[in-house]
């Protein structure tokens, strides 16, 4: 099937993550199907429950396209019955694994050792001429997010994704997630489409100075609200609060402190800036011999064996702060 001309003149309402995979999947849909679909939409989440999903949308449109994400089982069957077609770009084995009996094999496109936006940038390009910006940018977004730290390419992606952060207004409440990212989609799409070679501008280089220096904070943050527990099931883990850069500090404490089978971390930024209630918590391992996202899949939640997240409810999520209960 080649997806340019299925997707060509179509009503397409694409949603996506909201961390640099998922937003660089939107990138790519603007790049390549806004400008061939009648009509295109798109949503950006975090939410795996699709709390924004966008009915409207959904009703004017012929094809949903999720990407970095996939809907519930019963979102699923419920847009089928409708009479829409749903194509899936994921690379998430939780979503694989309650989709993939039901959902059409030329529908779901699913690797696990390449991101989503890598994975929908093969396939609609296929048969055609790849920009090498294009590409560049994509390689260094799957090298951070399947996270290839011994990759050459390492230090340019984790760059990349201090920049996106670094783009974003987070304390602007009145921001949607589908505006907040905006200035940084659209400086990448500029480059992408003028540029030979994929760069970093001199603003770009000065956010990421900025960058540096709030990872060292957060790192501090985060060494001194550690918690070291041991869970109902005898793994010793770590919890632990800072404002940001959740994944990249979860990993440097799991390096500091080898005793940890796996971290859980929260983003305060959550409470702080987006007054949320519930616990948004990341899980992060080290070890070839466990996996998160069988915790995360216990409370509903998911994503890959060394990362994985879950949402707990407030009074849940209170008492895990404390350590008056464990997640096994």
């Amino acid at each position: 099937m080649n997806l340019t001309d299925y997707f060509k003149n179509k009503k397409i309402y694409c949603v996506t993550d909201i961390d640099l995979d998922g937003i660089s999947s939107n990138l790519l849909t603007r790049l390549y199907i806004k400008p061939i679909a009648e009509i295109y939409n798109y949503t950006i989440t975090f939410d795996r429950q699709m709390s924004e999903f966008d009915k409207e949308y959904c009703n004017n449109s012929d094809i949903i396209i999720f990407i970095d994400l996939a809907p519930p089982l019963e979102m699923y069957q419920n847009l089928i019955q409708q009479g829409k077609e749903v194509f899936i770009f994921d690379h998430h084995e939780t979503h694989y694994k309650e989709l993939s009996d039901i959902v059409p094999e030329d529908h779901y496109f699913y690797y696990i050792d390449k991101c989503a936006s890598k994975i929908f940038f093969d396939e609609i390009m296929k048969g055609r001429r790849v920009s090498k910006c294009a590409y560049q940018y994509i390689e260094l977004v799957n090298t951070y997010d399947t996270w290839q730290q011994q990759s050459y390419l390492w230090k340019d992606a984790e760059k990349l994704q201090d920049i996106m952060y670094e783009y974003i207004n987070w304390g602007d409440n009145t921001l949607t997630n589908n505006t907040r990212n905006n200035f940084f989609i659209n400086k990448q799409i500029e480059k992408i489409e003028k540029g030979k070679h994929f760069y970093f501008t001199q603003y770009e280089e000065k956010l990421y100075l900025n960058a540096k220096l709030k990872k060292e904070r957060n790192l501090n943050a985060a060494k001194k609200s550690l918690q070291i527990r041991t869970d109902n099931s005898g793994n010793k883990y770590g919890y632990f609060e800072c404002n940001a850069k959740i994944s990249i500090i979860a990993n440097l404490l799991l390096k500091e402190f080898p005793e940890l089978v796996y971290i859980v971390g929260y983003a305060t930024f959550l409470s702080t800036y987006k007054n949320e209630k519930n616990g948004n918590i990341s899980l992060r391992t080290i070890r070839d011999d466990f996996a998160v996202n069988t915790i995360a899949e216990l409370w509903s939640g998911g994503g890959h064996s060394q990362a994985s997240g879950l949402e707990l409810p407030e009074k849940e999520f209170n008492e895990f702060k404390k350590g008056m209960i464990h997640l096994i």
